[in-house]
Order: structure tokens, then C-alpha cells, then sequence
């Protein structure tokens, strides 16, 4: 009967392993591979396309937020000779929603005169193994050069 004891415990403690290892797998594989990106951006567009040196660039988008994480993102500007100019953005909590939202983006007073386009590189730490980078699209705009008369 001790032995009888010993074999269906045995087999108990062997189940269990196997559903824990399975259900961390399941986990992992979750985490790593099958996890949506907690942001999804519908559209962006600059609400006014052309703006001076040292002035703000408004930019209107749609999105919608799935999940909240910890989020951090960086602010990117290419100007007309193609100089990539990284700018701090926004960090903290992203909270779960949809709509529309305005962001200013101050444009450094160097950037020179003609095209441009600005995007985000927004980072969500969403679980321990994986952070979601999402990228915006590129948004087009103008810088004009600065009346001094």
C-alpha cells in the first residue's frame, strides 16, 4: 500500500511539472511572439504644415491604446539635408483608450528652411521579456524660413 502511495504521487508530482512547464511555454510564447502592440495609429497629420524655426509643430492623430504600460517615446525630425534630429518626447503611463489627440513638437531654432517630416518612436514596456517598438508614420512639413523685416 506505501508503495501504491509512492507511484500515484509520483505520477501527480510528473503531471504538474508538465502543465507548469507547459502553461510558462504558453507564457512565453505569448509574450515574445503573439502580444498585439498596445497602439495602433489610424492617421496623423500636421495640423498646420508649415511652421518657422524655434516655433511648434502641431500634429492631430487617431489611435487607439489597447493596453497600459509603461511607455516611453522620442520625438523624430528630418530636415531638408536629411539630418535626423532626435528629440525627447513623452514618458510615463499609457492609458487605455481611442480618440484624438494634439501633440506640439518644438522645432529646433537651427533647423534650416524647406521639407520635412517628423515621426515617433513611442516604447512600451509591456511585459518583463519584450518591449513593443511603434513607430508613427512619417508626417510631411515645411519649415519657412524666419521673417526678419
Amino acid at each position: 500500500m506505501n508503495t501504491t502511495r509512492r507511484i500515484v504521487a509520483g505520477k501527480w508530482v510528473i503531471w504538474l511539472t508538465m502543465a507548469l512547464t507547459w502553461g510558462v511555454s504558453a507564457l512565453v510564447v505569448w509574450w515574445l511572439w503573439l502580444q498585439p502592440p498596445p497602439l495602433t495609429v489610424h492617421w496623423i497629420k500636421a495640423v498646420s504644415p508649415e511652421v518657422a524655426p524655434g516655433g511648434e509643430l502641431a500634429v492631430r492623430f487617431d489611435s487607439t491604446k489597447t493596453r497600459s504600460c509603461p511607455v516611453t517615446s522620442q520625438y523624430v525630425l528630418i530636415d531638408a539635408y536629411g539630418e535626423i534630429r532626435t528629440l525627447g518626447g513623452l514618458a510615463g503611463w499609457n492609458k487605455v483608450g481611442e480618440g484624438e489627440f494634439v501633440y506640439r513638437i518644438p522645432i529646433p531654432p537651427s533647423m534650416p528652411p524647406g521639407p520635412a517630416t517628423f515621426h515617433e518612436v513611442v516604447t512600451y514596456s509591456c511585459n518583463p521579456l519584450r518591449d513593443h517598438i511603434v513607430t508613427t508614420p512619417y508626417v510631411p512639413f515645411t519649415v519657412v524660413p524666419v521673417n526678419n523685416g
